[in-house]
């Protein structure tokens, strides 16, 4: 609806629009999606976008977004990037830019030591936790569409045949431990076998709940089968399951994509597919093997 009146005046706030919100989140909860803060402030060269590049092993593209101007830029940025991007010459981009340390510093650095073409190198200079940080954006921005699409598909109700819930004594066990969480890592292969991308994909949440509650594979609870590293493996709901409504919306849980991860076994399943393939990458096994 209109945001505001025709004069810009914002609309008035009706009483009973409200109660119909409030109603509506006490009933239905809201899906918990990974924050704005995770995709960087750039929307122009956003953190899921770098590691997506960096998984395809096309680091060029990976330098081209680390490197893109932002609106947060000082003039002396703007002005070392651009001068860069103009002439390659990463001495004289260093020159303008401040001697604060920086992600673009780090990267002019390794090309003015490695040599402009030599981009992996330069890459290779950021610190691992930051490489992590790319890869674990790349997943959740996956994480967040799936949660849509489960919800607009088949509603927030119950869960339905196919979807993912934790076993009982899992979820009843405690949190796994961080080192549980570390190990999984939702291994992401763009089947290239890119070195900075298999180091990078260092640690990561494993799964949500699909309502956005503490519960998922990652950080499910112990107990029950173990699948992978030790975590609790996650059990596919059944159609006589689903008829019985077994199950509610905050059992299910929806996985980070990786390659040791088990995937929903209904129409979500092509939706990881068609998520990664909108970022050049091939969809994981979506067994365990």
């Amino acid at each position: 609806g209109d945001a505001g009146g025709g004069d810009g005046a914002p609309s008035p706030v009706v009483p009973s629009n409200v109660q119909a919100a409030l109603e509506g989140l006490r009933t239905h909860g809201f899906p918990n999606y990974f924050g704005l803060q995770r995709f960087g402030a750039n929307v122009d060269a956003a953190t899921h976008e770098v590691g997506a590049a960096l998984l395809r092993a096309d680091y060029p593209q990976a330098l081209r977004l680390l490197l893109a101007p932002s609106q947060d830029d000082s003039a002396e940025e703007l002005e070392a990037r651009r001068i860069f991007w103009s002439t390659q010459d990463a001495v004289a981009a260093l020159r303008l830019l401040p001697r604060r340390p920086s992600v673009a510093r780090q990267l002019l650095e390794g090309l003015r030591d490695s040599g402009s073409s030599n981009v992996l190198a330069a890459l290779s200079r950021l610190p691992k936790n930051l490489r992590s940080m790319y890869l674990h954006a790349l997943q959740s921005w996956v994480w967040n569409h799936a949660a849509s699409e489960r919800l607009r598909r088949y509603g927030c109700e119950a869960a339905v045949e196919g979807d993912l819930v934790l076993p009982p004594d899992a979820v009843a066990g405690g949190a796994a431990t961080g080192a549980e969480i570390e190990a999984v890592a939702c291994e992401l292969d763009a089947g290239g076998g890119a070195a900075l991308a298999e180091e990078a994909a260092g640690g990561a949440d494993g799964a949500e709940g699909a309502d956005g509650s503490d519960s998922g594979v990652g950080k499910a609870a112990k107990g029950g089968d173990s699948g992978p590293h030790g975590l609790p493996e996650p059990h596919v709901v059944t159609a006589e399951e689903a008829a019985a409504r077994t199950y509610s919306i905050e059992d299910v849980v929806l996985p980070l994509p990786g390659t040791k991860v088990v995937m929903p076994q209904n129409e979500l399943a092509e939706v990881y597919t068609e998520l990664l393939a909108r970022q050049r990458l091939q969809p994981p096994p979506l067994h365990h093997k």
